[in-house]
């Protein structure tokens, strides 16, 4: 039952997580540096996340849009997609992600095969969806940012129970070896006790034989 309630409550958490960020991503008209020129672009700003994740994930959605026509190579870095959303012919998108110092900002440029590049004021109707697609790739980083998140802060609350029980258990034995000890100087203050008795009656033994032999030599030293 308790299993239940914390999956229920990291469940909870992450998708309250998620609105707050989705919440929190804005798609913005920028420039972007295509091959030394500065065309339009837009950028989005990821926070918190990193040049690494989002790579991966920019990287894995072109890879699911390619291009299956073969079309004349561009001087600049980018690939032909096909965004039916956007355009019924491939579109090239290149991109930048920049690193911000709380976040990542994403940059993409797409534009049609004669390098006319899409910006709201021309391309409105465009601009809208690729608004959505935009926001829609950023949601999924952001959203792996705050399972990444989660994940380590569950790792972290599982290590601190870990390693109380670690303490709970080396507590336990010491408390265990303590009451062994305090056994142990109760048996052996009760076996010095019996001693000292054991000692005192041998002593007086002792002086007993002594005398004894005493007795003895002197009646011993009278024999004729």
């Amino acid at each position: 039952m308790k299993t239940f309630k914390n999956l229920a409550l990291l469940f909870f958490l992450i998708i309250g997580t998620f609105s707050i960020h989705a919440q929190s991503i804005q798609i913005k008209d920028t420039k972007m540096n295509a091959n030394g020129s500065y065309v339009d672009a837009f950028s989005s700003f990821i926070p918190e996340a990193n040049k690494k994740m989002t790579e991966k994930a920019v990287s894995s959605w072109m890879k699911d849009n390619r291009n299956k026509v073969k079309l004349p190579k561009r001087d600049s870095k980018g690939k032909y997609l096909e965004l039916n959303s956007v355009s019924p012919n491939p579109v090239f998108v290149e991109y930048d992600i920049v690193e911000r110092v709380d976040g990542i900002e994403l940059i993409m440029a797409f534009s049609d095969a004669e390098s006319n590049y899409y910006s709201a004021q021309i391309n409105p109707d465009k601009a809208v969806n690729i608004n959505q697609m935009m926001y829609d790739l950023s949601l999924n980083v952001r959203k792996k940012v705050s399972l990444n998140q989660v994940e380590a802060a569950e790792d972290r609350w599982k290590d601190s129970k870990d390693l109380l029980k670690k303490k709970e258990k080396e507590q336990a034995k010491l408390e265990s070896e303590i009451k062994s000890m305090k056994k142990k100087i109760e048996d052996n203050e009760k076996e010095i006790q019996n001693l000292i008795k054991e000692q005192g009656t041998l002593k007086e033994k002792i002086k007993n034989d002594y005398d004894d032999l005493n007795r003895l030599k002197d009646k011993a030293s009278k024999v004729d």
